[in-house]
């Protein structure tokens, strides 16, 4: 039992700091989570997904809905980069909506100080079965 607990509080602590730092830097360039412009996409995110989204057979097939949280970087030229899965469902679903995400046309880059500068982003991915 002791040996179970210790190799959770080693997980989390590793996992406690790598989160922590990863966000500031990526390569030696700053990556900012709010800046005085924020990025944006020029069209309709939620249409865009809509239609590129496929929902897994197999997770279908087992009922299984939720929201899939992504994190990803708009670089200075607004190309989408760096995207992880931050709280999945399902290794289909969670790998669908990075397949999405990735696809993504450019975004408008944020800006600090009317330069164009890297920002992570977080999209919320919906998987939910229609009647």
């Amino acid at each position: 039992m002791k040996c179970s607990l210790l190799s959770i509080c080693l997980f989390i602590g590793i996992n406690g700091n790598a989160q922590s730092i990863y966000p500031d830097t990526v390569a030696n360039h700053t990556i900012y989570m709010y800046v005085e412009q924020m990025p944006k996409c020029e069209y309709n995110l939620n249409e865009y997904i809509r239609s590129h989204i496929h929902y897994p057979a197999i997770a279908r097939a087992h009922g299984i809905e939720g929201q899939v949280s992504v994190s990803f970087i708009v670089n200075e030229n607004g190309q989408i980069s760096d995207c992880i899965v931050v709280k999945g469902i399902s290794n289909e679903c969670d790998a669908e909506a990075l397949r999405v995400v990735k696809e993504m046309p450019l975004w408008k880059p944020g800006k600090q100080d009317g330069k164009a500068v890297k920002v992570r982003y977080y999209l919320p991915v919906v998987f939910k079965i229609s009647n």
